[in-house]
């Protein structure tokens, strides 16, 4: 059993984002709202859903219920993402549908934007905030790491030391393994 993590990005319009917040409160979703640091496609809206299945296929099915449960309040979805914790990985036997990754998020506080800024350049990490949080003074960090799990922990705990350094504090942090992300291009420009 499996504890899998869907994401579902969509098209939205921001006079149509009280509806999305509403739909997802209604069903017991989590409403998100990324704004990227740069990239392509900075604005993402997204919901997310935790569940426990035995298999991706079956994590794949309802994802896409949930995806016909928004079409039907005219909602488009343009990505689908599923991910399991990192430290799953070795024991995940199915074969991914797509490209695959580990990462890396850390919440972190925003005051000293500059120097954030350029420790996330210097370890290939990127910025994003949660504007539904109402939290202008925190950022999250995400590590992004195509290729071992043991490179992913390093590169992430040498950010860490680094950001400790300087005085940011992680204040909550999730490792995850993305076994399946049916549209990566929308982070084009960001990572």
């Amino acid at each position: 059993m499996f504890l899998f993590e869907i994401h579902l990005t969509i098209k939205l319009l921001a006079e149509n984002l009280p509806k999305f917040i509403n739909f997802c409160i209604s069903k017991d979703y989590k409403p998100i709202l990324i704004e990227l640091a740069r990239g392509s496609y900075q604005v993402q809206p997204m919901l997310t859903k935790i569940c426990k299945t035995q298999t991706l296929q079956e994590a794949l099915s309802m994802s896409y219920h949930i995806s016909q449960e928004l079409a039907l309040e005219g909602f488009e979805v343009c990505r689908t993402k599923i991910e399991i914790p990192a430290n799953q990985a070795i024991l995940f036997h199915e074969k991914p549908t797509t490209s695959v990754y580990y990462e890396w998020h850390g919440k972190v506080n925003y005051e000293v934007p500059e120097i954030l800024e350029k420790i996330c350049l210097q370890h290939q990490a990127h910025l994003s905030i949660n504007s539904l949080k109402n939290e202008p003074d925190k950022r999250f960090i995400t590590v992004r790491e195509y290729t071992h799990y043991n490179l992913f922990l390093e590169r992430v705990e040498n950010l860490k030391i680094n950001l400790k350094t300087h005085h940011f504090l992680c204040s909550k942090e999730q490792f995850e393994y993305c076994v399946h992300d049916s549209h990566i291009i929308l982070d084009t420009g960001w990572l």
